[in-house]
C-alpha cells in the first residue's frame, strides 16, 4: 500500500527484505511464491526499478506455468501485466507489446469481472505502442 500512495523507495526496500524468508520457507517454483512475487515486481515497477521488476515478473510466470494453470487464468494476466509494465520502464517495447498484447487477452476472456483490468492494460498497450 506505501508503493500505491507514493513511498515506493521505502515499500521496495521492506518487500525485497521480506522475500529472502519467504524463499526459505517455499521450495523455489512453490505456487506460494506466486502473490509475493507478483506484489514485489509490482512495487518494483511503481519505484521504476524496471529491471528488478522484470526478473520477478518473469518468476512469477514461471510458477504459473510451472502449475499449468490455463491461459485463462488472473493470475497469469497479472504476471503478464507487471511483465509488460517492467518492459515498457526498459524501453523494451517491441517484448512489452506482446506480453501486454497477451495479458489484455487473458483478461478479455475472463470477462466483464475483469473489464477495468482489461481497460488498464489496453491504455497501457496503446502507449507502449505509440513508442515503436
Amino acid at each position: 500500500y506505501q508503493a500505491e500512495t507514493g513511498q515506493t523507495q521505502e515499500a521496495a526496500a521492506q518487500v525485497l527484505e521480506a522475500m529472502p524468508a519467504l524463499r526459505k520457507g517455499y521450495p523455489a517454483g512453490s505456487f506460494n511464491l506466486w502473490s509475493p512475487l507478483t506484489t514485489v515486481a509490482h512495487v518494483l515497477d511503481l519505484a521504476g526499478r524496471f529491471a528488478q521488476g522484470e526478473q520477478y515478473a518473469r518468476e512469477s510466470l514461471a510458477v504459473v506455468d510451472a502449475a499449468h494453470l490455463p491461459e485463462a487464468d488472473g493470475r497469469r494476466a497479472e504476471s503478464l501485466l507487471e511483465l509488460g509494465r517492467a518492459l515498457r520502464g526498459q524501453s523494451k517495447n517491441r517484448e512489452a507489446v506482446s506480453t501486454l498484447e497477451r495479458a489484455l487477452a487473458v483478461y478479455e476472456q475472463l470477462g466483464p469481472s475483469r473489464a477495468k483490468s482489461a481497460e488498464r492494460v489496453r491504455k497501457m498497450l496503446s502507449e507502449t505502442r505509440a513508442l515503436l
